[in-house]
């Protein structure tokens, strides 16, 4: 079914046929499908499916949230493409939800049905839930760049870059070991285990990174 973080840009560069972007690696599809469908699986994909369905679904048999369909709908064309990029993306997921919350959960117009009361109890927990979950990467992302590298990585141990920015070779390996999709980690990584005597470890690091992106000059001038 697939599944990963960042798998995309760990296997992209074995098929890529130009150096399209001197310097720079492509991580992400620039394709909301697609990048669903390489880092979620086609189960990610299936409930997006859904989900925008449902809402497109509704929408239509509500003429007068039409404004907020039209907002939404602009704010879609361009999270198809960079759908990670914050401001465009954050304020498509606001629109996407004050929408769904629009539209009765059968698609009809007209009043709600009674909800049980359990249903906005599970709301809340869920809200929580999603808030303890998502605060603390963004804490870490605010210590890293504040350059606190050691302070981030411990607080969201499972992001590459904050690993990498340690700058020692365990914080490199740990960022390789967590799929790092960027080639410079392995050529920093080739460098330490060279500067330490380590030639045969830094002609793999240089070689992985390669792998990762064919287009890496920095490794590719070192294996000369």
């Amino acid at each position: 079914m697939g599944w990963g973080e960042d798998s995309f840009g760990v296997v992209y560069g074995r098929f890529q046929k130009g150096d399209w972007s001197p310097g720079q690696s492509f991580d992400r599809a620039h394709s909301m499908p697609l990048d669903l469908a390489a880092s979620q699986g086609l189960a990610g994909l299936a409930a997006c499916t859904w989900f925008f369905a449902v809402l497109s679904r509704g929408l239509w048999r509500r003429p007068d949230l039409g404004a907020l369909a039209g907002a939404l709908a602009a704010y879609f064309a361009w999270s198809l493409l960079n759908f990670d990029w914050a401001p465009a993306t954050g304020t498509f997921w606001l629109l996407a939800g004050a929408a769904w919350s629009a539209v009765p959960q059968d698609g009809r117009a007209g009043s709600p049905p009674a909800r049980a009361w359990w249903k906005p109890a599970i709301g809340v927990t869920a809200s929580a839930a999603a808030l303890v979950l998502a605060l603390p990467p963004q804490f870490a992302d605010g210590l890293y760049y504040a350059g606190h590298p050691h302070e981030a990585a411990t607080l969201d141990p499972l992001q590459p870059r904050y690993q990498a920015a340690l700058g020692t070779i365990p914080g490199y390996q740990r960022a390789i070991a967590l799929e790092d999709p960027d080639p410079t980690v392995y050529v920093l990584l080739g460098d330490a285990l060279l500067d330490t005597g380590h030639r045969r470890e830094a002609r793999e690091a240089y070689e992985q990174a390669l792998r990762v992106y064919p287009f890496q000059r920095d490794a590719g001038f070192k294996l000369r």
